[in-house]
């Protein structure tokens, strides 16, 4: 079965430099893939310790809470943002360890030398990145997967859905677009997609917010009004409530500077 996707990669970035304390990660909207380049790293997630030696990457999805313990300083650390098509975004919280095949790592290899330490990535590093991604998701087993909308009803709602995110939704107007009840609409939608339409609206709202912090200067009154948030107020205690983090300070931290 096709099992077609879209990848985009937000953030590319090698750190070669000695890395020696452990860290909170942050909680964020979009996928991440890690490799350490030598042995002593591990993620603490759900209690549980996921050792992360070279032989191996992982693969943590949007809305995921972790801790990196390192029982040694560990010299190399790359990892990759990216983001797939919402379908795929519906998994959350969620890590996985994948065992490094003789290709990906090669591809790994050329993924280093684009981006040197120190310096700019040079130009083809994104698609570099990408093919890294793609071969590391190849790798996952098919049930980790959630099923595809197959009811192309609701694709056509969720393409009116993104299409203007700022725009509240009314389960009752949707559901006269397709000639349903109410609660026939809702158990149909959130079957095809898992999630309920307000829900399914939030989360890309917050996709969109962090989106927008991370690339770009715009006031984060401006940015709480494009993702369709009443106030500052409310977008800001919302986007705490899910990232752990208020906007101001989220911004910051994948800007690099705390």
């Amino acid at each position: 079965m096709d099992q077609a996707f879209h990848v985009g990669i937000d953030v590319v970035r090698s750190a070669r430099r000695r890395v020696a304390t452990d860290l909170v990660m942050p909680v964020l909207m979009h996928w991440r893939l890690h490799w350490y380049g030598t042995p002593g790293a591990s993620l603490l997630w759900q209690r549980r310790a996921l050792s992360a030696p070279p032989e191996r990457v992982l693969i943590i999805a949007p809305g995921t809470s972790c801790r990196r313990q390192l029982a040694r300083p560990v010299e190399e650390h790359l990892f990759i943002h990216f983001r797939l098509d919402p379908a795929h975004n519906r998994l959350a919280n969620r890590i996985w360890s994948l065992p490094i095949a003789a290709g990906l790592r090669a591809q790994l290899e050329e993924l280093r030398g684009e981006l040197p330490a120190g310096g700019l990535p040079q130009v083809s590093a994104p698609w570099r990145a990408a093919s890294v991604v793609l071969a590391a998701l190849a790798t996952m087993p098919a049930e980790a997967w959630p099923a595809r909308v197959t009811d192309p009803r609701i694709s056509e709602i969720i393409r009116r859905i993104d299409l203007d995110l700022a725009r509240p939704i009314d389960n009752r107007a949707l559901a006269r677009q397709l000639a349903l009840s109410a609660s026939g609409f809702l158990r149909l939608f959130t079957r095809q997609t898992g999630v309920t339409p307000q829900r399914y609206l939030a989360q890309r709202r917050l996709d969109l917010a962090c989106r927008l912090l991370q690339g770009g200067g715009d006031p984060i009154e401006v940015i709480s009004q494009r993702c369709g948030f009443c106030d500052r107020t409310y977008f800001t205690t919302t986007f705490s409530r899910a990232m752990g983090m208020p906007p101001a300070a989220y911004r910051r931290r994948m800007a690099g500077e705390e």
